[in-house]
């Protein structure tokens, strides 16, 4: 798959510890390789996920424009992380994911459904999710 540039996209990833983020793109964050070329359908995930049941409450972490899609996909469990250069200049770019929302609970890979514990960037340890950034190479 090439990269959907301009599409707000949603991929998953682990830590050490188990705890699951979902990853924001706004469009132009980086996507790890096996993720781009599995096929998986990167746009519509995200909806996928918030048909998982709420497991808890969340809290925003960040200041965003619209930060209810954040708080509703951690709700579920994750920690959610956008890409939030694309509301910055160049020279106030993090060049990271950035937190926006916190789960109270989290869940773990073994708690979602078999198809997306297949998804290919499960596995992949990001750094320590729940940090207030994430790079991405």
């Amino acid at each position: 798959m090439v990269y959907p540039t301009q599409i707000d996209c949603t991929w998953l990833a682990t830590d050490a510890d188990g705890r699951l983020a979902a990853m924001i793109t706004a469009g132009e964050g980086p996507i790890p390789a096996a993720v781009l070329k599995s096929g998986i359908d990167v746009v519509g995930i995200e909806e996928r996920l918030l048909n998982l049941p709420v497991v808890g409450d969340a809290t925003a972490v960040a200041a965003v424009p619209n930060p209810s899609s954040f708080i509703d996909l951690s709700r579920r469990g994750f920690f959610v992380y956008d890409w939030t250069d694309g509301h910055r200049s160049r020279a106030q770019a993090l060049g990271t994911y950035e937190l926006v929302a916190s789960p109270s609970v989290f869940i773990k890979p073994e708690d979602l459904p078999a198809d997306l514990r297949e998804f290919p960037s499960i596995g992949m340890i990001v750094g320590a999710i729940g940090a207030a950034h994430l790079k991405v190479e």
